[in-house]
């Protein structure tokens, strides 16, 4: 699919989602005895939509559901509604989840910018692409995700001990992104980035999802400089992952690029070489993206509160004592994990998903029809104050056990649920602790930035440089 046909659909459908354009169904649509039509779901109204412009879109959603409820009617016309209780989203992602496929707008522009992949697939295809990736995610993988983070976390902490001597400020989610980028490369594919490579195909990812979504808003029916410059930066990432695949050296025991191009020389031909290009694609974009974004939220959140800094450092010379962590180190830094799920609670990498409906089923007591679409803020669940005291505010105790077991457990999701939930989860919740960990006890940080403001691409990414100065401990 060519960048032009993405937009052209995501503009009809995904940000046509604020269109004062609403009119309702004129085809019949199933009764269920016990449910209302989903025409009487309260529609968003344009007089108040107005009043909201200056905000972005996930605090525009928190808006609807404030006032209209946990479901909302962005366009009764296309279809399209806004869900935001808990047992609701439940349904969707785990217990009916086979009554549900993600064609959903946002994953066409996520089709250009990570690859069509593991994420962006459905059905069959999909599920032999899970079974077959799925062991380079287990937990008997989790061993080697732990060395080779603590590896590539000690060579950044080096550098970062120059910048402390020359007191030189640099952009912590620059050094973060390029990190998980390096851990990413390393543990998949066996492939050595180095830094300038990893900072360069960082800047390439962002741009490219800068640029994507500067051409959605546009008319997607004209050229413009955005969509050529998303092209310039997509055609640059391809050609490193090319370079990759064409240096690759088997491993013992095979990683997942070995998978992959197995595969493409079985009988059965799995997959072929582009499907191996793009699952690279998925793997290393999402494989930063997710996981640096929450990393850098939760450290620029952590840094203004010194009260939690100094608890955590009380953790990490109890359990550390200036020592390399190990991986049984893992379960003993119980704060350090709390404040990376408070980061994740507050900037969920992955802010919103969204679904279509297969066959009718009933949401919030409504009946839905086939063909409908549903989107989960994930940004504005985490942020619902009926199942987070001062929601607003950062709180890692949030996390311990007790506070966990009274919540209800579709009410954090920084990784989905069910079925379709990340991947990745049990690799993420290495990295991004044992990242901190390191860093914490490394470092002493004066937070340089002022302004967290935010941008929504298909991740939540700060919308200027987070600086910050070091000194060494």
């Amino acid at each position: 699919m060519t960048i032009n046909c993405q937009l052209q659909e995501y503009s009809v459908c995904f940000l046509g989602y604020f269109s004062s354009e609403y009119s309702s169904l004129t085809h019949g649509a199933p009764d269920f005895m016990s449910t209302k039509s989903h025409r009487s779901i309260p529609l968003a109204q344009m007089g108040f939509m107005s009043q909201l412009a200056h905000l972005s879109k996930a605090e525009k959603l928190i808006a609807l559901f404030e006032r209209y409820g946990d479901i909302v009617a962005i366009s009764q016309r296309e279809k399209f509604f806004a869900v935001n209780d808990v047992d609701a989203i439940g349904h969707i992602l785990r217990d009916n989840s086979e009554a549900y496929d993600k064609h959903f707008p946002l994953y066409d522009r996520v089709k250009f910018f990570l690859g069509d992949g593991l994420l962006t697939h459905a059905g069959d295809v999909w599920r032999q692409r899970r079974k077959l990736i799925q062991p380079h995610f287990a937990h008997y993988s989790m061993p080697e995700v732990f060395s080779v983070t603590v590896e590539k976390t000690k060579e950044m902490i080096l550098r970062w001990q120059r910048y402390a001597r020359e007191r030189e400020a640099f952009d912590l989610a620059q050094e973060l992104l390029t990190l998980m980028l390096q851990i990413s490369s390393k543990v998949l594919f066996h492939h050595e980035l180095n830094y300038s490579k990893s900072r360069f195909l960082v800047n390439a990812y962002g741009k490219t999802q800068r640029n994507v979504n500067r051409a959605i808003s546009m008319s997607p029916w004209c050229p413009s400089l955005a969509q050529w410059k998303a092209r310039i930066t997509h055609a640059q990432i391809g050609q490193a992952i090319e370079g990759i695949i064409k240096n690759h050296v088997p491993q013992t025991p095979a990683d997942m690029l070995d998978t992959l191009l197995t595969a493409t020389r079985c009988p059965m031909a799995l997959l072929s070489q582009h499907d191996v290009h793009e699952e690279m694609r998925t793997f290393l974009g999402g494989g930063h993206e997710t996981t640096g974004s929450g990393l850098v939220w939760t450290m620029a959140t952590l840094l203004q509160h010194p009260e939690y800094v100094e608890r955590l450092q009380h953790e990490l010379t109890a359990v550390l004592d200036k020592r390399d962590p190990v991986y049984e180190d893992l379960p003993l830094l119980t704060l350090n994990k709390m404040v990376f799920q408070e980061g994740l609670r507050l900037y969920p990498p992955i802010w919103i998903t969204g679904r279509r409906l297969l066959k009718p089923d009933i949401l919030c007591g409504y009946s839905m029809p086939e063909e409908s679409t549903v989107t989960i803020c994930m940004y504005a669940l985490h942020r619902d104050e009926r199942h987070w005291d001062e929601p607003d505010l950062f709180n890692p105790y949030r996390f311990m056990q007790e506070a966990v077991s009274a919540r209800h457990k579709y009410a954090y999701l920084p990784f989905g649920t069910g079925s379709r939930g990340c991947i990745a989860q049990l690799f993420s919740m290495i990295q991004g602790p044992m990242v901190l960990a390191m860093l914490m006890q490394n470092f002493e940080f004066e937070l340089l930035s002022n302004d967290f403001s935010h941008e929504l691409f298909f991740t939540i990414r700060p919308k200027y440089p987070v600086y910050v100065r070091v000194k060494e401990r």
